[in-house]
C-alpha cells in the first residue's frame, strides 16, 4: 500500500503498447492480456480466474493483471499480446497517502512485540488488513463485467442491524477497485518473482498470498529483480532500521501437504529444537483440539490418512449477528458437524503419483489451459457429489468423463 501514491485520475487512459503497461511503480496500470508460457516454464506469473475455487496460474490463457506482474511474465519470456489496458499517473510530487499510516501500524507492532504485548500486536495487524479493506470494500458492486465465472455486480450482502435486513454492503468511502487490485497484483508479483528466480533443484511446498513453504533458506531467496527492489525501497521508508522483505516465519524438517492452506508438520528441523510447527488446517479444527501443536500435528496426520468420504469434524463459530438480532439470541458458540475436506486443491496438475507410507503423493506442474483444469475438477466435484446440477450438465457437455466415471 505505501508503493502507491496519489492517482492522477485524469490522466487516466487506455494503452496498448505492452511496454508502457509493464511497470512496477512508474504509473498505475492494469491490463487484460493473452499469454503463453514457454513450456519449461514451472511457475507461470499471470493469474486466470476459476470461478469461487479462486485464481489459478496455468501456461496459456487470458489474464487481468497489474503492470507488475507484466513486468514479471516478460522477464520469464512470455509471450503477451494486450487486449485492452489503462495507464493512470501519480499526481506530480504526490507521497503515498498510505504510508505514514503504515509506518505507524509497524511501530506499533514493533514496539508491542518488544514487550510482549500479543494483544496489541494482534490489534494492529487487523487494523492494517482493515486498512485495504477499506480500499477494497464492496468492489463486486463495481464489477460490469462477467469475468472466469465471476459474476457482474454481484456485492457482499451483510445484516444491517440498523433496519434489521440483509443488505448489500456499499463501497466505503476511500473504495477503489484500481488501487485495491494494484495492491494485491504487487504483492502476486512480488512473490512470483521470487518463485521464477528459485533454483532448478528447489522444492516448492505450497504457496499462499504472500508466502510459501520451500527447501530454499531465505538468505537465499533471489532479491535483485525489479519487483523485489521496489518492495525494499519502499520498505525501507517504512523502516529504515529493517529494509528486508522476506521473513523466515518456520523451520521445519518434513511436512504434509494437503491443499493451499492445509499443511501439517510431521517433523521437526532440529529434534532438540523443535520450534514451532507449520500447521494450516485449512479451515477446520479438531473435535478435541490437544494445546500441544506438535500433539496436534501427529493428530491431523492422523485424521489426514485415515479420513474417508463422510469424515466429519466439528465446526465451532459465535452466533450470527442475523441471529442474535431476529432471535434476541446470546453471543456464544455454536457447533456444528461438517464434513472434512483435505483434497488436493487442483490449483496445479498432479504427476507422477507414488505411494509414500500410504498416502498419494505427487509432484506438479502448471495447467496448460484453465480449461484442463475445469476439465479435471469438474470430475472430481462429480465423483464426490459435491457439483450441482448445472454445473453436471456443463461438464458432460463441455468435458464428456470418460465411462468408468458414468459407472462410479
Amino acid at each position: 500500500m505505501a508503493m502507491i501514491k496519489v492517482p492522477d485520475w485524469e490522466s487516466a487512459k487506455q494503452e496498448h503498447d505492452i511496454a508502457k503497461l509493464a511497470v512496477v511503480c512508474d504509473a498505475m496500470t492494469i491490463a487484460r492480456v493473452e499469454f503463453s508460457f514457454p513450456k519449461e516454464t514451472r511457475y507461470p506469473s499471470l493469474p486466470v480466474r476459476a470461478g469461487v475455487r479462486g485464481l489459478v496460474y496455468p501456461l496459456n490463457g487470458t489474464s487481468w493483471c497489474t503492470g507488475p506482474e507484466l513486468v514479471v511474465a516478460l522477464s520469464q519470456g512470455a509471450r503477451i499480446v494486450v487486449e485492452t489496458g489503462w495507464w493512470v499517473e501519480w499526481v506530480e510530487g504526490s507521497s503515498s497517502p498510505f504510508e505514514s499510516f503504515t509506518r505507524t501500524l509497524n511501530k506499533v507492532r514493533k514496539d508491542a512485540k518488544a514487550r510482549g504485548d500479543v494483544l496489541l500486536d494482534k490489534l494492529a495487524k487487523e487494523i492494517g488488513n482493515s486498512g485495504y479493506g477499506k480500499v477494497a470494500q464492496a468492489v463486486d458492486t463495481t464489477r460490469t463485467v462477467t469475468d472466469g465465472g465471476v459474476g457482474a455486480q454481484r456485492g457482499k450482502r451483510v445484516f444491517d442491524s440498523r433496519s434489521g435486513e440483509m443488505k448489500t454492503l456499499p463501497p466505503s468511502p476511500i473504495t477503489s477497485p484500481m488501487m485495491a487490485a494494484m495492491t494485491t497484483g504487487l504483492v502476486r508479483a512480488a512473490v512470483s518473482e521470487a518463485l521464477a528466480r528459485l533454483p532448478d533443484d528447489a522444492v516448492l511446498c505450497s504457496v499462499t498470498t504472500d508466502g510459501f513453504l520451500s527447501s530454499v533458506p531465505v538468505e537465499a531467496v533471489d532479491k535483485t529483480g525489479p519487483v523485489a527492489k521496489a518492495f525494499i525501497e519502499a520498505r525501507t521508508r517504512i523502516t529504515p532500521d529493517n529494509p528486508t522483505i522476506w521473513e523466515e516465519k518456520h523451520r521445519i524438517g518434513r511436512a504434509l501437504i494437503t491443499k493451499t492452506r492445509g499443511t501439517i508438520t510431521i517433523e521437526p528441523f532440529d529434534v532438540d529444537e523443535p520450534g514451532t510447527p507449520v500447521l494450516a488446517r485449512a479451515g477446520f479444527k479438531l473435535n478435541d483440539k490437544p494445546d500441544d501443536p506438535w500433539e496436534e500435528c501427529a493428530q491431523w496426520e492422523k485424521v489426514c490418512v485415515e479420513r474417508e468420504h463422510d469424515t466429519r469434524l466439528t465446526s465451532k463459530s459465535l452466533t450470527p449477528l442475523r441471529t442474535q438480532w431476529v432471535k434476541d439470541a446470546d453471543l456464544v458458540e455454536v457447533k456444528r458437524q461438517v464434513r472434512l475436506n483435505m483434497d488436493f486443491d487442483l490449483k496445479r496438475e498432479p504427476v507422477d503419483p507414488i505411494d509414500v507410507e500410504g498416502v498419494i503423493t505427487t509432484n506438479t506442474r502448471p495447467w496448460t489451459t484453465i480449461t484442463s483444469n475445469h476439465r479435471v475438477q469438474f470430475r472430481l466435484d462429480f465423483i464426490r457429489g459435491e457439483a450441482k446440477s448445472t454445473e453436471v450438465q456443463a461438464s458432460h457437455e463441455n468435458f464428456p468423463m470418460p465411462s468408468l466415471l458414468h459407472r462410479t
